[in-house]
């Protein structure tokens, strides 16, 4: 199975400019939003593939120096956060000679124990388990084993 995105309530914050405050104001705060948190990687939330509606507006606070305002958003979005033993399918991207690498947006895996007699290629996906995860510079840096 390749990774399983979820529908997922979240808190967000976004700084919005109170220049750009015009009557198409919600058009606006989810171009924001999206531009600020759609196909990114979050180490508490996981990986957000599509933002699908803002629930709420929890808090809003106007800035006094730059009249810039701060707000609280909850949001239902699409969102995977890995876990160890979780199965899923993406594609090689290299075979090097300390394992397979594989990767998709926001999820890099690298395979260094495998049965080398077995024909693997560029670009063929391949179930595995995730073994060890860990967040880094903007994405999932995991360890796997080919289920």
């Amino acid at each position: 199975m390749s990774m399983k995105f979820y529908e997922n309530v979240i808190d967000v914050d976004l700084c919005v400019d109170s220049s750009n405050i015009c009557s198409e104001m919600n058009t606006y705060i989810i171009s924001l939003l999206k531009k600020e948190y759609e196909s990114k990687a979050f180490e508490k939330i996981g990986i957000i593939d599509k933002i699908l509606s803002i629930h709420k507006l929890s808090n809003v606070q106007i800035s006094n120096m730059n009249g810039n305002i701060d707000i609280t958003f909850n949001i239902l979005v699409l969102s995977y956060l890995p876990k160890i033993y979780d199965r899923i399918k993406i594609p090689i991207k290299k075979i090097l000679p300390c394992g397979i690498f594989l990767e998709q947006p926001n999820i890099k895996v690298l395979i260094s124990d495998y049965d080398k007699s077995k024909n693997y290629n560029l670009g063929d996906n391949i179930e595995i388990v995730l073994t060890d995860i860990r967040f880094e510079k903007d994405s999932f840096h995991c360890l796997a084993s080919i289920h």
